[in-house]
Formats: structure tokens, C-alpha cells, sequence
């Protein structure tokens, strides 16, 4: 009955900011209907490589997982690319788990949508 009112997609979104003003609106404004923005927002309180440490690495598989259960097929995270900000001393390890845990997602959301139909 309501079926023609449900999302087609969800576009998950990790905001660096702890507060969202208009986000939401700039993407409903672009998006095509169907489309729903489900946003995390990780609350970086600084641009220094501590804190993006901090807000988005470490959280990084448990942000992840709330998304999922949300249905989300694609994940964006959005505004400066903080992995940029820790610069070379960031241990590359931290870069190849978030690719991996980015694949898990991707291949467990085509998983469960094959066992849905």
C-alpha cells in the first residue's frame, strides 16, 4: 500500500562535524526521490591527526555497523578528507583496515540483499 513511499536507496553519510545545519537539505534538494540520507555525525572537534584518530578511526567499524542495520547501500563520508589530515605518520595499517572494512561492507550488503530475494 505504501510501498511507493519507501526509500529505494540509503546513502549513509559519516559528517566530521558534531553538529548538522543543512546538509540534509542541500542532499534532498540534489537527490532523486527514492532516495534517503541516513548521516552519522563523528564529532571532530579539531582538524589535528589526534583527533580524527579519534572520531573516525577508532569508531570507524561500530559507526559502520549502525549504518548497516539502517539498510545502507552506499557510505560516503563527507567534507575534508580527514584520512589527509593525519598525514605520513599515520600507520598505513589504519588505511588498509578502513579499505577493508569498507569491502566487508560492500560485499555483506550484496550478501544480504541476494538472501532477501
Amino acid at each position: 500500500m505504501f510501498e511507493h513511499h519507501l526509500p529505494r536507496h540509503k546513502v549513509g553519510v559519516l559528517l566530521p562535524l558534531s553538529i548538522i545545519d543543512n546538509a540534509a537539505y542541500e542532499f534532498y534538494r540534489l537527490a532523486p526521490p527514492g532516495i534517503m540520507q541516513v548521516m552519522i555525525p563523528i564529532g571532530l572537534a579539531e582538524f589535528s591527526s589526534a583527533d580524527v584518530e579519534r572520531a573516525l578511526f577508532k569508531p570507524l567499524a561500530s559507526n559502520l555497523d549502525k549504518l548497516m542495520e539502517r539498510g545502507i547501500d552506499l557510505v560516503v563520508q563527507s567534507g575534508t578528507p580527514l584520512p589527509i589530515l593525519i598525514g605520513i605518520e599515520a600507520p598505513i595499517q589504519d588505511i588498509v583496515v578502513g579499505i577493508v572494512l569498507v569491502l566487508a561492507v560492500t560485499l555483506d550488503t550484496i550478501v544480504r540483499r541476494r538472501a532477501a530475494t
